[in-house]
């Protein structure tokens, strides 16, 4: 008989959706989520999704044809009718912002106390729109022409994309509105700049609303005239965005001492080498300059995140030779295996993950060509293996005369996997 999946959880559940989404700042954080949303997410209800799935079929159509005949003068003009419409389902029927939804046409004060302009005053935005109820304005709406992505720059002079633009028009005002919405038609992102504390932004691909319901639900639920203008103002989404500051700097913090204790279990295991080369007569491996001994292991663990990044986005060569000989992503999976199979205790004695880590760096540096696997020389000083000579240095029998054990490694994998970068941070490496 099948053993039944153990069902996920809401943290899982949350996690799940947030990291299909491109963030930038102090995004969404776990606990306000789960404080909010126990049960994750609900799911889009069917007259919504209905409404959704019949306008991107049309929608889909016009961002094809305008992808083809881009070049060609005019070529956007079709487009923004079609946006527009789409646009139009989006806010008033998908999100349920309805009534609530007010053009700038209809508001013509949004123009004058949102607007932002560039520093030479040669450009100058305003909200296309808000959702508003009474006097409280829960959103601003920025709608723009087709991009590749809400976080690049335009070709109009000012040197700020669709998302910074929404920032500067979010802070131009002193009123409580601190949430703003930006969409090209396909790309749509959250932007959250509350007075005195960082902007944060997250961006969807509307394109994958239908293979990835968790990131539409998510996206539809918070953006909801409930979040934004109803209900608790504790449960509202700039509560929510203010209490994911909080949680990502408890957050940060943790990672810092976790990061701190691997880099120090890593000294400690490299001075037990020195330790016991000594007790055999043999010279000791590591320098006397004790900054050199640190600045490599904290070098040692740079190459893991960015190994462990560069894999999980296929950047390195894909297939079984380089996933068995070079790989690090399934690494942590096998050691957590043994550690349950065989105990922590069993893997003092082996270092087999040192070793590839080392392996791998070199090859990274040098390059490595073998018929089925291809590994150009990327360089750099960050796996440059003559920065630090005595983390490769052999004893006279060959064997590695510094080498950190498997159980180690393992404690600094657990570390450096939740400290991985995501999103555009991780862009940025």
């Amino acid at each position: 008989m099948k053993r039944r999946p153990a069902a996920r959880t809401a943290a899982e559940m949350h996690r799940e959706w947030l990291t299909l989404v491109n963030t930038d700042g102090p995004f969404l954080a776990v606990p306000p989520l789960k404080r909010v949303y126990p049960q994750g997410i609900p799911a889009l209800g069917g007259a919504a999704k209905g409404a959704l799935r019949d306008a991107k079929l049309e929608f889909d159509r016009a961002w094809d044809a305008w992808r083809q005949r881009r070049e060609q003068p005019g070529s956007v003009d079709g487009y923004r009718q079609a946006r527009d419409a789409w646009i139009g389902v989006i806010l008033r029927q998908v999100l349920g912002w309805a009534d609530y939804f007010k053009t700038a046409a209809d508001m013509p004060s949004l123009a004058s106390v949102h607007k932002a302009s560039s520093a030479n005053g040669f450009v100058t935005v305003a909200p296309t729109g808000a959702l508003t109820h009474q006097n409280l304005i829960g959103a601003l709406l920025l709608v723009v022409d087709p991009v590749e992505s809400l976080g690049d720059l335009l070709e109009d002079g000012w040197a700020a994309s669709p998302i910074d633009r929404m920032e500067a028009m979010l802070r131009a005002d002193a009123s409580a509105c601190s949430i703003g919405l930006v969409t090209d038609g396909r790309w749509w992102a959250i932007v959250s700049a509350p007075k005195g504390s960082m902007a944060a932004s997250g961006e969807v691909d509307s394109q994958t609303w239908i293979e990835e319901p968790a990131t539409r639900d998510a996206f539809v639920e918070l953006l909801s005239p409930k979040r934004l203008i109803g209900g608790k103002a504790d449960d509202r989404l700039p509560a929510l965005f203010a209490e994911s500051v909080l949680a990502a700097e408890d957050i940060t913090e943790a990672l810092g001492t976790q990061i701190r204790r691997a880099v120090e279990l890593v000294v400690s295991a490299v001075s037990e080498s020195s330790s016991d080369a000594r007790s055999r007569g043999e010279p000791d491996p590591l320098p006397q300059d004790g900054d050199a001994i640190y600045q490599a292991v904290v070098t040692v663990m740079m190459r893991l995140v960015f190994l462990l990044f560069a894999e999980e986005r296929g950047l390195l060569p894909q297939g079984q030779l380089f996933e068995n000989g070079y790989g690090l992503a399934i690494v942590l999976d096998e050691l957590e295996a043994r550690a349950r199979d065989e105990g922590e205790e069993s893997m003092d004695s082996t270092r087999l993950t040192w070793h590839r880590l080392l392996a791998t760096s070199q090859a990274l540096y040098t390059g490595a060509s073998f018929e089925d696997m291809r590994l150009p020389a990327y360089g750099g000083s960050l796996f440059d293996p003559e920065r630090f000579l005595f983390l490769a240095a052999t004893t006279d029998r060959g064997a590695l005369a510094i080498a950190v054990s498997d159980r180690v490694m393992l404690h600094v994998l657990r570390a450096v996997q939740i400290a991985k970068p995501k999103g555009q941070d991780a862009r940025r490496i």
